[in-house]
């Protein structure tokens, strides 16, 4: 006859009344010291291996962990099918300069409105990073500069 364990009845005891992944967080609560040091040893002792092991992770998940740091940083409605869509539109290239990136590794990024998380369109780095945030903070001044 098999032991149900308390916490998930479904499940088979694994220790003090518990199922396994239930002991297991028991453990490292309690010994949370001993826990991180093993786990920082064997990072440590293995760090090939984990690198590998992310990076597979990495490959095999990208778009669900491109869709979570875009749900991360507040913009609304940003999935996938919506960043392929936007560039489509934009045939592949920045919205700002119109310069597309040059090879299949760089991305444009995802412009939103950092107040209500509404997406403007795509733009490459030096955009991103240079351009709009001097235009959003001197916008005025850069304008009346212009016009000298």
């Amino acid at each position: 006859m098999r032991n149900n364990a308390a916490c998930h009845p479904d499940r088979v005891v694994y220790g003090h009344g518990l199922c396994s992944a239930c002991w297991q967080q028991e453990w490292k609560r309690k010994n949370h010291d001993q826990y991180v040091q093993n786990y920082r040893r064997y990072n440590k002792q293995n760090r090939v291996k984990r690198n590998e092991t992310q990076l597979k992770y990495y490959y095999r998940n990208k778009d669900v962990i491109r869709e979570r740091k875009w749900k991360a940083l507040g913009m609304t409605g940003m999935t996938n099918e919506r960043y392929e869509a936007l560039l489509l539109e934009q045939d592949g290239k920045c919205a700002l300069c119109g310069i597309s990136p040059k090879d299949d590794k760089q991305r444009l990024h995802v412009d939103h409105d950092h107040d209500t998380g509404s997406v403007r369109g795509l733009l490459c780095n030096t955009c991103n990073r240079i351009v709009l945030p001097a235009v959003e903070l001197y916008g005025d001044k850069i304008a009346t500069y212009l016009c000298r």
